[in-house]
């Protein structure tokens, strides 16, 4: 395996990604919000200040970034595949570094997990994030920077 990286993403991830099907948690949770996953990814790519892509093998394995939310909080996101199964102990390694990378620039940054998204959920709490409110099926989630 060569070594996987993180770059800015290209409209091409979007397919790549949608073709290898997203984790069965990630899927789950877009089913939950009523929003399909390849207008989600198109829409983080167009209005996230960095969108960025994990690589594997030159494959895209996840996409991720922050959209402005106002002018001091941004809405934090992050869409993989089981891909990412295969790099987890990197991923978990380089996870801090490339949250506090797309975070620059915002106070607070913060998103909804839902609640059955367990492996989300621990990798969250992992990065310092605060749950702050459950809203029906979802978690309300946050950190200041």
């Amino acid at each position: 395996m060569r070594e996987p990286h993180v770059r800015g993403s290209r409209p091409s991830d979007i397919y790549v990604i949608m073709d290898q099907g997203l984790r069965e948690q990630d899927r789950k949770e877009l089913d939950a919000m009523g929003v399909n996953a390849e207008e989600t990814l198109r829409h983080g790519l167009k209005n996230s200040d960095e969108c960025l892509t994990v690589v594997v093998d030159s494959v895209p394995v996840a996409m991720f970034g922050v959209v402005r939310h106002t002018d001091i909080s941004g809405i934090v996101w992050f869409l993989g595949t089981d891909g990412l199964f295969n790099i987890s102990r990197q991923f978990l390694r380089e996870s801090k570094h490339w949250l506090n990378h797309i975070s620059k620039g915002y106070l607070l940054v913060g998103n909804i997990v839902h609640v059955e998204n367990t492996i989300s959920i621990r990798w969250l709490q992992w990065l310092g994030f605060t749950f702050l409110a459950r809203q029906g099926d979802f978690i309300e989630f946050a950190r200041i920077n």
